[in-house]
Protein backbone atom coordinates (compact mmCIF):
# COMPACT_ATOMS: atom_id res chain seq x y z
CA UNK A 1 0.00 0.00 0.00
CA UNK A 2 1.65 3.19 -1.65
CA UNK A 3 5.64 3.24 -0.60
CA UNK A 4 5.78 0.59 1.94
CA UNK A 5 3.14 -2.21 -0.33
CA UNK A 6 6.06 -2.46 -2.64
CA UNK A 7 8.93 -2.04 -0.37
CA UNK A 8 11.04 -0.54 -2.90
CA UNK A 9 14.05 0.32 -1.96
CA UNK A 10 14.18 3.62 -2.39
CA UNK A 11 14.47 6.46 0.16
CA UNK A 12 12.43 9.38 0.68
CA UNK A 13 15.72 10.65 1.76
CA UNK A 14 17.02 11.63 -1.43
CA UNK A 15 17.04 8.56 -3.77
CA UNK A 16 13.82 8.83 -4.87
CA UNK A 17 15.75 11.62 -7.33
CA UNK A 18 17.49 9.31 -8.89
CA UNK A 19 14.79 7.88 -11.29
CA UNK A 20 13.77 10.57 -13.86
CA UNK A 21 10.60 9.93 -15.85
CA UNK A 22 12.20 8.68 -18.62
CA UNK A 23 13.96 5.74 -16.47
CA UNK A 24 13.92 2.52 -18.32
CA UNK A 25 11.38 0.00 -16.17
CA UNK A 26 14.18 -2.44 -15.61
CA UNK A 27 15.97 0.30 -13.66
CA UNK A 28 12.84 1.10 -11.18
CA UNK A 29 12.22 -2.36 -10.48
CA UNK A 30 15.80 -3.42 -9.74
CA UNK A 31 15.16 -1.71 -6.58
CA UNK A 32 12.11 -3.96 -5.20
CA UNK A 33 13.34 -6.18 -2.01
CA UNK A 34 9.67 -7.66 -1.16
CA UNK A 35 6.71 -6.95 -3.01
CA UNK A 36 3.04 -6.14 -1.28
CA UNK A 37 0.18 -4.99 -3.71
CA UNK A 38 1.34 -8.15 -5.92
CA UNK A 39 1.16 -10.37 -3.05
CA UNK A 40 -2.82 -9.78 -1.76
CA UNK A 41 -3.73 -9.89 -5.94
CA UNK A 42 -1.95 -13.45 -5.58
CA UNK A 43 -3.75 -14.24 -3.07
CA UNK A 44 -7.54 -12.83 -4.47
CA UNK A 45 -6.68 -14.76 -7.85
CA UNK A 46 -5.69 -17.55 -5.88
CA UNK A 47 -8.99 -17.84 -4.12
CA UNK A 48 -10.68 -17.10 -6.43
CA UNK A 49 -9.80 -20.63 -8.34
CA UNK A 50 -11.92 -22.10 -5.46
CA UNK A 51 -15.26 -20.10 -6.84
CA UNK A 52 -18.35 -22.29 -7.75
CA UNK A 53 -18.65 -20.44 -10.48
CA UNK A 54 -16.75 -21.51 -13.69
CA UNK A 55 -16.37 -17.87 -15.75
CA UNK A 56 -14.79 -16.71 -12.32
CA UNK A 57 -12.05 -19.34 -12.07
CA UNK A 58 -11.33 -19.47 -16.19
CA UNK A 59 -11.84 -15.40 -16.50
CA UNK A 60 -9.10 -14.08 -14.25
CA UNK A 61 -6.43 -17.67 -14.88
CA UNK A 62 -3.82 -18.65 -12.51
CA UNK A 63 -1.65 -16.13 -11.12
CA UNK A 64 1.36 -17.58 -13.43
CA UNK A 65 5.06 -16.85 -13.26
CA UNK A 66 5.48 -16.26 -9.09
CA UNK A 67 5.06 -12.72 -7.67
CA UNK A 68 6.11 -10.34 -10.28
CA UNK A 69 4.79 -7.26 -11.89
CA UNK A 70 4.89 -9.27 -15.53
CA UNK A 71 2.95 -12.02 -14.15
CA UNK A 72 -0.71 -10.67 -14.28
CA UNK A 73 -2.30 -7.62 -15.44
CA UNK A 74 -3.92 -6.72 -12.91
CA UNK A 75 -0.78 -6.47 -10.86
CA UNK A 76 1.09 -4.23 -13.29
CA UNK A 77 -2.02 -1.90 -12.86
CA UNK A 78 -1.54 -2.22 -9.30
CA UNK A 79 2.05 -1.22 -9.55
CA UNK A 80 2.17 1.39 -12.29
CA UNK A 81 -0.50 3.45 -9.79
CA UNK A 82 2.94 3.44 -7.11
CA UNK A 83 5.40 3.51 -9.84
CA UNK A 84 4.01 6.01 -12.62
CA UNK A 85 7.51 6.72 -13.98
CA UNK A 86 7.44 2.86 -15.05
CA UNK A 87 4.67 3.74 -17.83
CA UNK A 88 3.81 7.27 -18.19
CA UNK A 89 1.25 6.58 -21.20
CA UNK A 90 -0.18 4.42 -18.52
CA UNK A 91 -0.33 6.96 -15.61
CA UNK A 92 -1.52 9.23 -18.08
CA UNK A 93 -4.94 7.34 -18.59
CA UNK A 94 -5.07 7.01 -15.11
CA UNK A 95 -5.05 10.70 -13.93
CA UNK A 96 -7.21 11.68 -16.94
CA UNK A 97 -9.70 9.40 -15.47
CA UNK A 98 -8.96 11.37 -12.41
CA UNK A 99 -9.36 14.49 -13.23
CA UNK A 100 -12.03 14.09 -16.38
CA UNK A 101 -12.32 16.87 -18.34
CA UNK A 102 -10.02 19.40 -16.31
CA UNK A 103 -7.05 17.49 -17.07
CA UNK A 104 -7.75 18.77 -20.39
CA UNK A 105 -7.95 22.54 -19.15
CA UNK A 106 -4.43 22.08 -18.10
CA UNK A 107 -0.98 23.26 -20.02
CA UNK A 108 1.35 20.63 -20.97
CA UNK A 109 3.96 22.13 -18.51
CA UNK A 110 1.05 21.88 -15.75
CA UNK A 111 0.12 18.20 -16.78
CA UNK A 112 3.87 16.81 -17.12
CA UNK A 113 4.53 18.39 -13.27
CA UNK A 114 1.47 16.75 -12.04
CA UNK A 115 3.07 13.48 -13.89
CA UNK A 116 6.27 13.95 -12.02
CA UNK A 117 4.49 14.67 -8.37
CA UNK A 118 2.48 11.12 -9.03
CA UNK A 119 6.37 9.98 -8.89
CA UNK A 120 7.06 11.69 -5.65
CA UNK A 121 4.25 10.98 -4.31
CA UNK A 122 3.51 14.65 -3.27
CA UNK A 123 0.64 15.65 -5.89
CA UNK A 124 -2.08 17.50 -4.72
CA UNK A 125 -4.63 16.09 -6.99
CA UNK A 126 -3.43 11.95 -6.97
CA UNK A 127 -3.69 11.50 -3.52
CA UNK A 128 -7.07 9.64 -3.56
CA UNK A 129 -5.84 6.86 -6.00
CA UNK A 130 -3.97 5.65 -3.02
CA UNK A 131 -7.17 6.72 -0.65
CA UNK A 132 -5.33 9.57 1.51
CA UNK A 133 -6.41 12.89 1.53
CA UNK A 134 -6.29 15.01 -1.39
CA UNK A 135 -4.64 18.83 -0.75
CA UNK A 136 -6.33 21.90 -0.94
CA UNK A 137 -3.78 24.01 -2.79
CA UNK A 138 0.24 23.62 -4.10
CA UNK A 139 1.40 24.55 -0.61
CA UNK A 140 -0.25 22.09 0.87
CA UNK A 141 -1.12 23.84 4.00
CA UNK A 142 -4.75 21.97 4.13
CA UNK A 143 -6.27 18.72 2.96
CA UNK A 144 -9.57 17.85 1.94
CA UNK A 145 -12.24 17.22 4.41
CA UNK A 146 -12.19 12.61 5.00
CA UNK A 147 -15.29 12.29 3.52
CA UNK A 148 -15.03 14.39 0.21
CA UNK A 149 -11.58 12.56 -0.26
CA UNK A 150 -13.09 9.35 0.21
CA UNK A 151 -15.87 9.93 -2.07
CA UNK A 152 -13.00 11.40 -4.79
CA UNK A 153 -11.31 7.88 -4.27
CA UNK A 154 -14.36 5.96 -4.84
CA UNK A 155 -14.88 7.54 -7.86
CA UNK A 156 -11.66 7.40 -9.12
CA UNK A 157 -11.86 3.28 -8.51
CA UNK A 158 -15.66 3.25 -10.05
CA UNK A 159 -14.48 5.53 -13.18
CA UNK A 160 -11.41 3.34 -13.78
CA UNK A 161 -12.93 0.16 -14.07
CA UNK A 162 -15.76 1.51 -16.56
CA UNK A 163 -12.78 3.13 -18.47
CA UNK A 164 -11.11 -0.67 -17.90
CA UNK A 165 -14.77 -2.33 -19.19
CA UNK A 166 -14.55 -0.05 -22.72
CA UNK A 167 -10.91 -0.45 -23.62
CA UNK A 168 -11.98 -4.47 -23.25
CA UNK A 169 -15.36 -4.09 -25.46
CA UNK A 170 -12.88 -1.96 -28.17
CA UNK A 171 -14.71 1.17 -27.09
CA UNK A 172 -11.85 3.34 -25.98
CA UNK A 173 -9.70 5.19 -29.26
CA UNK A 174 -6.59 3.91 -27.50
CA UNK A 175 -6.92 0.27 -28.34
CA UNK A 176 -9.71 -0.65 -31.15
CA UNK A 177 -7.11 -2.30 -33.38
CA UNK A 178 -5.96 -4.91 -30.40
CA UNK A 179 -7.55 -8.20 -30.56
CA UNK A 180 -8.94 -9.54 -28.33
CA UNK A 181 -6.05 -10.79 -25.84
CA UNK A 182 -4.57 -7.55 -26.16
CA UNK A 183 -7.95 -6.06 -25.34
CA UNK A 184 -8.27 -8.04 -22.26
CA UNK A 185 -4.51 -7.53 -20.85
CA UNK A 186 -4.96 -3.54 -21.46
CA UNK A 187 -8.57 -3.55 -19.76
CA UNK A 188 -7.26 -5.93 -16.73
CA UNK A 189 -4.51 -3.31 -16.31
CA UNK A 190 -7.56 -0.11 -15.61
CA UNK A 191 -9.12 -2.86 -13.34
CA UNK A 192 -5.96 -3.53 -11.27
CA UNK A 193 -5.14 0.60 -10.79
CA UNK A 194 -8.52 0.72 -9.21
CA UNK A 195 -7.69 -2.38 -7.14
CA UNK A 196 -4.80 -0.82 -5.79
CA UNK A 197 -7.02 1.93 -4.08
CA UNK A 198 -9.63 -0.36 -2.75
CA UNK A 199 -6.23 -2.28 -1.10
CA UNK A 200 -5.33 1.22 0.03
CA UNK A 201 -8.32 1.46 2.19
CA UNK A 202 -6.97 -1.43 4.25
CA UNK A 203 -3.47 0.21 4.90
CA UNK A 204 -3.51 1.17 8.73
CA UNK A 205 -1.00 4.35 7.59
CA UNK A 206 -3.42 5.62 4.95
CA UNK A 207 -6.71 5.12 6.93
CA UNK A 208 -8.65 4.23 10.32
CA UNK A 209 -11.10 1.61 10.85
CA UNK A 210 -13.04 0.56 13.59
CA UNK A 211 -11.44 -2.59 15.13
CA UNK A 212 -14.75 -4.40 15.29
CA UNK A 213 -16.77 -3.46 12.14
CA UNK A 214 -14.19 -2.19 10.15
CA UNK A 215 -16.04 0.49 8.74
CA UNK A 216 -13.78 3.34 8.16
CA UNK A 217 -13.67 6.33 10.59
CA UNK A 218 -11.07 8.65 8.83
CA UNK A 219 -8.38 9.14 6.10
CA UNK A 220 -5.40 10.52 6.43
CA UNK A 221 -3.16 12.89 4.66
CA UNK A 222 0.03 12.04 3.43
CA UNK A 223 3.48 14.33 4.08
CA UNK A 224 7.01 13.88 4.11
CA UNK A 225 9.81 13.43 6.93
CA UNK A 226 9.50 16.74 9.38
CA UNK A 227 12.18 16.42 11.29
CA UNK A 228 12.48 17.74 14.87
CA UNK A 229 8.82 18.85 14.58
CA UNK A 230 6.80 16.54 16.22
CA UNK A 231 5.00 18.90 18.41
CA UNK A 232 1.69 18.93 19.40
CA UNK A 233 -0.23 21.27 17.09
CA UNK A 234 -3.41 23.53 18.45
CA UNK A 235 -5.23 22.63 14.84
CA UNK A 236 -6.86 19.84 14.23
CA UNK A 237 -5.10 18.11 11.59
CA UNK A 238 -6.85 14.56 10.94
CA UNK A 239 -4.30 11.23 11.05
CA UNK A 240 -1.25 11.60 9.18
CA UNK A 241 0.16 8.81 6.81
CA UNK A 242 4.37 9.25 7.94
CA UNK A 243 7.59 7.56 6.72
CA UNK A 244 9.61 7.21 10.11
CA UNK A 245 7.66 5.93 12.96
CA UNK A 246 8.93 8.33 15.69
CA UNK A 247 7.36 11.20 13.29
CA UNK A 248 4.02 12.36 15.40
CA UNK A 249 1.23 11.18 13.12
CA UNK A 250 -1.97 12.24 15.00
CA UNK A 251 -3.35 8.62 15.13
CA UNK A 252 -1.85 7.66 11.37
CA UNK A 253 0.97 5.68 10.62
CA UNK A 254 4.10 5.17 9.50
CA UNK A 255 5.96 3.37 6.12
CA UNK A 256 8.25 1.74 8.05
CA UNK A 257 5.90 0.10 10.74
CA UNK A 258 2.55 0.42 9.72
CA UNK A 259 1.98 -0.24 5.89
CA UNK A 260 3.49 -3.68 6.82
CA UNK A 261 1.25 -6.81 4.97
CA UNK A 262 3.18 -9.52 6.74
CA UNK A 263 3.00 -10.75 10.61
CA UNK A 264 6.61 -10.20 11.06
CA UNK A 265 6.12 -12.22 14.84
CA UNK A 266 5.78 -15.39 13.23
CA UNK A 267 9.14 -17.05 12.51
CA UNK A 268 7.76 -19.18 9.59
CA UNK A 269 6.36 -16.16 8.05
CA UNK A 270 9.78 -14.44 7.81
CA UNK A 271 10.38 -13.04 4.55
CA UNK A 272 13.83 -14.30 3.17
CA UNK A 273 16.45 -11.73 0.85
CA UNK A 274 15.54 -12.27 -2.39
CA UNK A 275 11.64 -11.41 -1.69
CA UNK A 276 10.28 -14.21 -3.78
CA UNK A 277 9.64 -17.20 -0.99
CA UNK A 278 5.84 -18.12 -0.84
CA UNK A 279 3.92 -17.49 1.62
CA UNK A 280 0.40 -18.68 3.07
CA UNK A 281 -2.71 -16.00 3.49
CA UNK A 282 -2.31 -16.82 7.70
CA UNK A 283 0.93 -15.16 7.14
CA UNK A 284 -0.43 -11.58 6.53
CA UNK A 285 -1.91 -8.89 9.14
CA UNK A 286 -5.40 -8.89 9.56
CA UNK A 287 -6.22 -5.76 7.84
CA UNK A 288 -3.86 -7.37 4.17
CA UNK A 289 -6.41 -10.30 5.40
CA UNK A 290 -8.85 -8.30 5.01
CA UNK A 291 -8.06 -6.16 2.04
CA UNK A 292 -7.46 -9.79 -0.02
CA UNK A 293 -10.88 -10.82 0.89
CA UNK A 294 -12.79 -7.64 -0.03
CA UNK A 295 -10.61 -7.40 -3.12
CA UNK A 296 -11.73 -11.28 -3.97
CA UNK A 297 -15.25 -9.74 -3.84
CA UNK A 298 -14.59 -6.85 -6.06
CA UNK A 299 -12.97 -9.14 -8.93
CA UNK A 300 -15.88 -11.44 -8.54
CA UNK A 301 -18.25 -8.65 -9.12
CA UNK A 302 -17.05 -7.64 -11.89
CA UNK A 303 -16.97 -11.18 -14.41
CA UNK A 304 -19.81 -10.79 -16.23
CA UNK A 305 -19.27 -7.40 -17.35
CA UNK A 306 -15.95 -7.66 -18.30
CA UNK A 307 -17.04 -11.05 -20.14
CA UNK A 308 -19.73 -9.42 -22.17
CA UNK A 309 -17.04 -6.42 -22.72
CA UNK A 310 -14.70 -9.24 -23.86
CA UNK A 311 -17.03 -10.64 -26.25
CA UNK A 312 -18.05 -7.56 -27.44
CA UNK A 313 -21.72 -8.22 -26.64
CA UNK A 314 -23.35 -5.46 -25.48
CA UNK A 315 -22.59 -4.03 -21.79
CA UNK A 316 -25.09 -3.61 -19.01
CA UNK A 317 -23.45 -0.02 -17.81
CA UNK A 318 -26.27 0.97 -15.81
CA UNK A 319 -25.94 -2.60 -13.74
CA UNK A 320 -22.23 -2.30 -13.66
CA UNK A 321 -22.46 0.86 -12.22
CA UNK A 322 -24.97 -0.36 -9.56
CA UNK A 323 -22.92 -3.07 -8.75
CA UNK A 324 -19.92 -0.47 -8.31
CA UNK A 325 -21.97 1.62 -6.23
CA UNK A 326 -23.80 -1.07 -3.90
CA UNK A 327 -19.64 -2.82 -3.26
CA UNK A 328 -18.41 1.37 -2.49
CA UNK A 329 -21.28 1.81 -0.21
CA UNK A 330 -23.59 -1.00 0.61
CA UNK A 331 -21.62 -3.87 0.94
CA UNK A 332 -19.63 -5.34 3.74
CA UNK A 333 -17.64 -9.07 3.94
CA UNK A 334 -18.88 -10.06 7.48
CA UNK A 335 -22.27 -8.06 7.51
CA UNK A 336 -22.95 -9.13 11.21
CA UNK A 337 -19.62 -7.20 12.29
CA UNK A 338 -20.86 -4.03 10.14
CA UNK A 339 -24.04 -3.83 12.75
CA UNK A 340 -25.19 -1.12 9.90
CA UNK A 341 -26.10 -0.68 6.48
CA UNK A 342 -22.81 0.96 5.90
CA UNK A 343 -20.67 -0.56 3.71
CA UNK A 344 -16.63 -1.86 4.33
CA UNK A 345 -16.14 1.19 1.46
CA UNK A 346 -18.51 3.48 2.62
CA UNK A 347 -18.11 7.47 3.09
CA UNK A 348 -20.70 7.97 5.28
CA UNK A 349 -19.07 8.00 8.89
CA UNK A 350 -16.33 10.26 8.10
CA UNK A 351 -15.56 13.24 9.24
CA UNK A 352 -16.53 16.73 7.02
CA UNK A 353 -13.76 18.99 7.99
CA UNK A 354 -10.50 20.04 6.73
CA UNK A 355 -7.57 19.83 8.73
CA UNK A 356 -4.10 21.49 8.52
CA UNK A 357 -1.29 19.54 7.34
CA UNK A 358 1.86 21.50 7.73
CA UNK A 359 1.69 23.59 11.06
CA UNK A 360 5.76 24.13 11.28
CA UNK A 361 5.45 27.50 10.08
CA UNK A 362 3.34 28.59 13.66
CA UNK A 363 4.63 30.01 16.19
CA UNK A 364 2.56 28.34 18.82
CA UNK A 365 1.72 25.07 19.09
Amino acid sequence: MKLAFFQKCLSFLGFIWLLSWEAPPVQAFSCYIVPGHEYLTKFALTRLQSSDDKLTRVFYGDYVGGVNYLSHPLAYGNVVNDFPQLDPAFATSLIGILLGQEWEHFTAQEQKKILTGMIEHSESHSQVMHFTRNYLDPHQQQALSAKESCILSQNFIKNAVIYGTEVMAGQQIVNQNLDRYQRKQLGLKFIGASLHTVQDSFAPAHVKRHPQTHLLTDVCSFRYPYFGRNQASVYSVGCVHTVFAHERDFGGGSILEDDQIWQRSQDHCQIQSNGMVEKSFNCLTDQAQLGTIVSQDFLASLVPFLDQALRKQTVAYEDLTMVLDDFLNIYHPYPAKGLTTQGIMACDGLADFTPHTRFEYQENY
